[in-house]
């Protein structure tokens, strides 16, 4: 299990864990994968300024074959507990089925990357920024993710064309909206979470990009410049009059944290307002499971592991545990190794269950395609295996040139 300590904790023979987590919001994290060899190594670590580290703390039952490292049944356990007669969980999502949604939301998608494409570069060049393509593709955003959550998340996650900042914002607009939706806000509290979502970042046009673009750690005077981002997005946002002043606020307040150690205000706890917390969880997440220019791609279940080892930390715990409710730890598209062996694409998340989605087995072992076979892990809907059959992990689809999407049509 993942476990967040201090430098001055570590010991010999540790397993550090990258994280994946970024500079911006972990700036004296350590994060070089590998065991801790020697003292004169942790010497070293202390001397570069870094104070924090993650730790897998039973790297002997890791499958490394998946890139599995949270515990299921702790995480799932402590799901079910805190979400147990929530009076804000929203199970309810299905009004199309997913294959029906797919191709409106594809459009929507792509409609949204161009509409984000504009107002960077008005930004970027100082011309005024008009918002409207940005409204209509939120509205279009939170009238798809009403329909069915699971379109737009899926094709958000495995679309890899344009740059990385714009495919991003669309990414995180869509997690917000979805989100949003299963907690039961209304479509114009979604709509407005969409738009802030989308725009969260406009204001990154503004910073150098080899600022942002840089693998390598900056310096405080660099680092003090790039964490102006989340106001210089809301100055140029702030004179449309279209933008209400919560959706402002959010976008102001989406790398604040939980425990005070955001920025630029470190607000703690409810000082952060709600838009503003649920942006947070969005943003890390789509960034964890994007490639961005500084650091690859997690596979979903070790997002979700590194984030419910932050939740107290960075995120509220409740909304945490809802948002991975929300999503399941096998978001729909995912590619995962079933306890038989074979592979199967999840095609819809479980609610109630989150680490038994519905999935299709597609493969067998050796990744041979088979015929087709729906199976609900939860044991819903008719669709139960007839013997024991569970997520084994994930698994990346781009390493086998396997496009998910088309098993889900």
């Amino acid at each position: 299990m993942l476990k967040k300590i201090r430098v001055f904790d570590l010991q010999v023979g540790m397993y550090v864990v990258d994280t994946g987590l970024s500079w911006l919001d972990h700036p004296y994290l350590y994060s070089t994968e590998g065991a801790i060899e020697s003292e004169e190594s942790i010497k070293a670590i202390r001397a570069e300024g870094f104070s924090e580290v993650f730790i897998e703390t039973d790297r002997d039952q890791v499958r490394r074959d998946t890139q599995r490292i949270y515990d299921k049944a702790t995480v799932d356990r402590a799901m079910a507990d805190a979400l147990r007669d929530s009076p804000l969980f929203m199970p309810t999502n299905k009004c199309v089925p997913l294959a029906s949604e797919l191709q409106t939301a594809g459009e929507i998608h792509s409609r949204s990357l161009t509409s984000l494409r504009y107002a960077m570069e008005a930004v970027a060049s100082g011309v005024p920024l008009e918002l409207q393509h940005s409204l209509d593709a939120a509205r279009d955003i939170a009238a798809s993710v009403s329909r069915n959550r699971d379109a737009l998340i899926c094709l958000s996650r495995l679309h890899d064309a344009g740059g990385y900042h714009i495919r991003h914002g669309v990414g995180v607009s869509v997690l917000a909206a979805a989100f949003g939706d299963f907690l039961g806000l209304n479509r114009t509290q979604v709509t407005e979470l969409a738009v802030a979502g989308l725009l969260h970042d406009v204001g990154k046009a503004l910073t150098p990009r080899d600022l942002l673009e840089r693998p390598d750690k900056l310096s405080d005077e660099e680092y003090q410049r790039v964490k102006r981002h989340p106001i210089e997005s809301c100055s140029v946002l702030s004179v449309n009059a279209a933008l209400p002043a919560h959706v402002l606020r959010g976008i102001a307040e989406h790398h604040e944290r939980h425990d005070g150690s955001g920025y630029p205000r470190g607000l703690k706890g409810p000082e952060q307002c709600f838009f503003g917390r649920i942006l947070a969880i969005a943003d890390v997440f789509d960034a964890l499971t994007q490639k961005r220019p500084y650091k690859e791609r997690l596979l979903p279940d070790k997002a979700m592991s590194v984030m419910y080892a932050l939740r107290g930390r960075d995120f509220e715990p409740a909304l945490l545990e809802r948002f991975i409710k929300c999503l399941g730890v096998y978001p729909a598209g995912s590619l995962v190794r079933m306890s038989t062996g074979e592979y199967a694409v999840v095609s819809e998340s479980n609610p109630d269950t989150p680490l038994r989605p519905k999935i299709t087995v597609v493969f067998d072992q050796d990744l041979t395609p088979i015929h087709p076979v729906s199976v609900d892990l939860s044991g819903k809907q008719g669709l139960a295996p007839a013997r024991p059959l569970e997520v084994a992990g994930v698994v990346d689809h781009r390493a086998h040139g396997i496009q998910t999407g088309e098993h889900l049509l």
